[in-house]
């Protein structure tokens, strides 16, 4: 298989070493600086998958500064320096193609300007996805959820102990407005029967087990009521819940939800879901099969439109220290066979997880997520606030 790629943002790369790893056992190191850099492009030749049983492969590019405090880019005249000087970059590829095109879009120890000019050649006319600079909410928070308002966003995020709810104005400043007392990774939606409905977890006390629970939210999102369970439980596993609701064209409500196969096997998290009966989203029949496989986590749907759907999540927790916690996008016609289009869109030298966001433009979402350093044991989490776009 041929494999090109560029650099995105910038006119020139050098000073580079890439390494490529596939899940099949290719493990070949190129010295790119000297044979397999061009300007901003590159390319490698590896091996067929004749072995793969899957027509999608998982490939990871591993990018290293081998030229030490020397400049790596260059873009309108600057020059930049890879920062960390370690970078891996995970990526799928068609297993029965000859050819495969991907874009790279490293950290650098200070931002160029964007460049998007459009260029002639065939690796550079695909769109693609991208986050903007990435600002600190000021305060601690993880597995929060963003409703639009009418004079800016509401969030909702657990925070000692209870689940606050502060306004966010458009300039991304907090003001609490009150907390709710009960439960954890809140997700709203209206459904089909007009009824603004959340959903969140919540420790069923006869069981000792999490479970999700629905209830009626008031349009303020300080109160719940009339709650009852969904009857999906964690059943004792560690690895479980952030659950996503998103209303479906037809009025009905879809959960997504983490789930962990095989305890003993480290970053194998699955996405699964389960559909409501009907379009008051209060029973459920789990959908069959897994949504996502390979480990990703926090799964959010940005948009459910027939035929065109689009959702973002984080990757496992349990690649660190070795790798981060990343932004993923995906995108499904149906929104039960995802294809996961990108590598991962957050700098390496964080840890990026628990996605939320609402549309503000057309292929554009303001999200709010949280960040933490790729640490193991106790971490402390910070939100903070981007945007989303693709074009």
């Amino acid at each position: 298989m041929k494999l090109k790629g560029i650099f995105k943002g910038f006119s020139n790369a050098t000073g580079l070493q890439l390494e490529i790893k596939s899940g099949d056992g290719i493990n070949n190191l190129f010295n790119a600086s000297k044979t397999h850099i061009k300007g901003k492009k590159f390319k490698f030749a590896i091996p067929q998958f004749s072995n793969s049983k899957s027509s999608k492969e998982t490939l990871e590019i591993t990018l290293r500064d081998v030229n030490g405090s020397a400049a790596n880019f260059q873009s309108n005249g600057s020059s930049f320096d890879l920062d960390p000087n370690t970078q891996s970059f995970e990526f799928k590829v068609n297993t029965k193609k000859k050819k495969a095109k991907i874009k790279l879009k490293p950290s650098i120890s200070s931002s160029p300007e964007p460049v998007d000019t459009p260029e002639p050649s065939p690796e550079t006319t695909e769109s693609s996805w991208a986050l903007e600079t990435i600002q600190s909410l000021n305060t601690a928070g993880v597995s929060p959820h963003l409703d639009e308002t009418d004079s800016g966003y509401r969030l909702t995020y657990p925070s000692s102990g209870v689940m606050q709810v502060s306004d966010l104005s458009e300039s991304f400043e907090l003001t609490p407005r009150g907390q709710i007392d009960r439960g954890a990774d809140l997700t709203v939606v209206t459904s089909g029967d007009g009824v603004r409905r959340g959903y969140y977890v919540e420790l069923n006390p006869q069981t000792g087990e999490k479970e999700i629970y629905t209830a009626n939210i008031t349009d303020d999102g300080l109160s719940l009521s009339n709650p009852s369970s969904t009857g999906f439980s964690d059943g004792g596993a560690k690895a479980w819940g952030v659950p996503d609701a998103v209303t479906l064209p037809d009025g009905r409500v879809r959960l997504y939800w983490v789930e962990d196969p095989d305890p003993t096997t480290q970053a194998d998290e699955v996405i699964v879901s389960a559909t409501s009966t009907d379009i008051t989203g209060t029973s459920f029949n789990r959908d069959a099969g897994q949504r996502t496989t390979a480990g990703y986590v926090d799964f959010e749907v940005l948009q459910a439109e027939t035929g065109n759907w689009i959702a973002v999540m984080s990757s496992s927790p349990e690649t660190i220290p070795a790798k981060p916690q990343g932004i993923y996008v995906g995108s499904s016609t149906n929104g039960l066979d995802w294809t996961i289009e990108t590598g991962n869109l957050a700098p390496t030298d964080k840890s990026y997880l628990d996605p939320t966001g609402v549309a503000i433009g057309a292929n554009q979402w303001q999200l709010v997520m949280a960040e933490s350093t790729s640490t193991l044991g106790d971490r402390d989490y910070t939100l903070v606030q981007t945007t989303l776009s693709f074009g």
